[in-house]
């Protein structure tokens, strides 16, 4: 079930599930998590992603596409709301 909402974030957020290397699927079980150095090194290894970026919503961040970036998407309680790629 969390993969499915995993998918549904991804999709809502017109954001790929795969990109250069990057399958945000395979970050989902991240989804529903407080955000730790740990847990978005092993959501990297897990999605085969070269490097990793915190998104705080309500931010603003540059809008460049990298295929081997993974973005977590936070909350204001530092809970990951989406995993995405690009």
């Amino acid at each position: 079930m969390r993969t499915i909402g995993s998918l549904t974030c991804l999709i809502a957020s017109g954001a790929s599930a795969w990109a250069d290397g990057c399958y945000a699927l395979n970050g989902g079980s991240a989804v529903g998590r407080r955000y730790t150095d740990t847990l978005a090194e092993a959501t990297r290894l897990a999605v085969g992603a070269a490097t990793v970026r915190k998104l705080e919503l309500g931010r603003a961040y540059t809008m460049e596409f990298r295929g081997d970036r993974l973005n977590l998407v936070i909350d204001k309680a530092e809970i990951v709301v989406a995993v995405r790629c690009g």
